[in-house]
């Protein structure tokens, strides 16, 4: 018999409006014309890198339900930026890897629909969330709250915001110049992955499912 693989881990990151030549491993722009990304790079010199792969639209909304239903845009249920959910009937990839034993969480921004829409993260297959759920709140990079979900046994769902206090009447004045006294969603959704990946290990190496790293 073959032996038993263990399922790998699977980490995604999308990131809006990046343009192809962008990331500093596609190496398509001079020194001076790409981003410095350099942890990006690592991950991509130890993993793999789809540089024929294609967004399934040219813009945010679409795009986000090629990619979570697997379907092409003619046949996606949201066809432009506005605010109409995924169709309750499409199932997200993130159900099929539950189903294959994976915990699953979403990070950041989603706009594929709101808590109760049927187009949630928690309704297409995610565990849990935490991170802006409109697409017009993510214009804001220093919001005064997150939206967050979780599952609960028996498939309750749990919903909330998440204030983020030094955010209230964010403003220039307030934040300073470099926004610098405020807290920036980037760094905001960075932690929560951070203790989300770490916690995971920590666990998994209690288990003894991995070594001690």
């Amino acid at each position: 018999s073959l032996p038993t693989r263990k399922q790998p881990n699977i980490l995604f990151f999308l990131a809006d409006d990046m343009g192809y030549g962008d990331a500093g491993y596609l190496a398509t722009g001079n020194r001076f014309g790409k981003l410095l990304t350099p942890h990006m790079d690592a991950l991509t010199a130890a993993g793999m890198s789809f540089t024929d792969a294609y967004a399934g639209a040219p813009t945010c909304s679409p795009s986000r339900c090629s990619l979570m239903t697997g379907l092409h845009s003619g046949h996606c249920s949201v066809r432009d930026n506005g605010q109409e959910p995924l169709a309750r009937g499409e199932i997200g990839f993130p159900t099929l890897l539950r189903a294959r034993g994976y915990h699953t969480r979403h990070i950041g921004k989603w706009g594929l629909g709101g808590w109760g829409s049927g187009g949630s993260p928690l309704d297409k297959g995610f565990e849990s969330y935490y991170g802006q759920l409109d697409n017009y709140q993510c214009h804001d990079y220093y919001p005064s709250y997150m939206d967050v979900g979780e599952l609960r046994p028996g498939n309750r769902s749990m919903v909330r915001r998440l204030p983020i206090a030094v955010n209230e009447g964010a403003s220039e004045e307030k934040c300073g110049v470099d926004r610098l006294e405020c807290a920036w969603t980037g760094d905001l959704w960075t932690a929560e992955a951070r203790a989300f990946i770490l916690g995971h290990a920590a666990a998994a190496v209690a288990r003894g499912d991995m070594p001690q790293p």
